[in-house]
């Protein structure tokens, strides 16, 4: 439980609150509307579809009173080393269950009406010290007192969105690959184009809820910690309501081009990428800059150092405030029920991609 959050779905809310134990804990319910923020626990109902990646949680509770409809995902969600619990099991049902949490790579047994089964430690690709992968994927949101898996508002086996751990500002979201690459110019074309439909996403619910224009923003190192980066797996900073970057890239003496990102990473050059209502724009960084350079330029003066400003109080509201507010939206998007008339930023429905990887460079 102190490893990482805990899933629980369907059951009652006094039962999800007794599997706590100081772990973030996300409780899908059996209504079908409703949600909440009440520090690390996050409630929503339980949609059609689960909105988050396999191989997130160390523990999943399954009701299967309520939730039996969702069991067989359920049993994908569980992280290396983690473990599902399955019941209330009919003794004459167990066996079935036991072959199916086998099937699904997990080591079963049955206790007291209850399956429960284990899945091996070996997981998804990945690099076992980058905080974005499983080993130490939410260790830091504990630390900071904020939901870790619980707070992704969707996501899949390609990419998922989350609160930033130390917001800039309100609304300050990530949007990260599941795998583990270095930066998105590293990625593969569909999950670029993946990418793109999520830009798009994230553009129509910030503008939506808060009114602004979406800034969207990427340190990418082509080798370790290149173009300012800190952590090297690709992750992408989507802000409402910036003042405009590019001023204050282009004092470095940094000139956007006609490049797109795989084509720079390929060539071992990292860049920066920024896109605002002007479009997108691609900088090469062929000599250092200092470390999370674009997010003090975005800070504006304010504190910027995400290692000095997670788990404060500040940040900390900041983080749930964002949650509260875009979990509806979240849930709406997953249902099919979200307002068809959101509006997009034009670098997304009208600029060249530089993310699109069938651009040349």
């Amino acid at each position: 439980m102190d490893e990482g959050d805990t899933m629980v779905i369907g059951g009652t809310p006094r039962w999800a609150d007794s599997l706590r134990n100081g772990a973030g804990l996300v409780h899908l319910g059996s209504s079908p509307d409703g949600y909440a923020v009440e520090g690390t626990v996050v409630r929503r109902p339980a949609g059609r579809a689960l909105p988050y990646p396999s191989e997130f949680f160390r523990r999943v509770h399954c009701d299967l009173t309520t939730g039996a409809h969702l069991a067989e995902r359920a049993l994908s969600l569980a992280a290396p080393g983690g473990t599902v619990m399955l019941g209330p099991v009919p003794r004459a049902e167990s066996a079935s269950w036991l072959e199916r949490m086998n099937a699904a790579g997990l080591t079963g047994a049955e206790k007291d009406g209850t399956v429960i089964g284990r899945k091996g430690a070996q997981g998804r690709a990945g690099d076992a010290d980058c905080v974005f992968c499983a080993r130490y994927r939410f260790r830091m949101n504990a630390d900071a007192g904020v939901p870790g898996a619980a707070g992704v508002l969707w996501g899949d086996d390609d990419l998922w969105c989350v609160p930033d751990l130390a917001p800039l500002r309100q609304g300050h979201l990530l949007l990260v690959s599941t795998a583990h690459h270095p930066c998105f110019g590293a990625c593969p074309p569909e999950l670029l184009g993946k990418l793109a439909a999520c830009r798009a996403l994230v553009t129509g619910v910030l503008t939506s809820v808060y009114g602004v224009p979406v800034t969207f923003f990427e340190h990418g190192p082509a080798t370790s910690q290149g173009a300012g980066a800190c952590i090297d797996h690709a992750h992408l900073h989507c802000v409402p309501g910036l003042p405009s970057l590019r001023g204050r890239v282009e004092a470095e003496g940094l000139r956007a081009g006609p490049y797109e990102v795989t084509g720079l990473y390929r060539r071992r050059t990292s860049y920066l990428y920024v896109e605002d209502e002007a479009g997108p724009a691609v900088y090469p960084c062929r000599t250092p800059l200092p470390s999370q350079f674009l997010r003090k330029a975005a800070a504006g003066g304010r504190p910027w150092r995400w290692q000095e400003t997670y788990g404060t109080p500040a940040t900390r509201e900041l983080f749930l405030a964002t949650l509260r507010a875009l979990l509806p939206w979240a849930d709406r998007l997953l249902s099919g029920q979200a307002d068809s008339s959101h509006r997009s930023s034009a670098a997304v429905t009208a600029s060249p991609n530089p993310m699109d990887s069938g651009a040349r460079s």
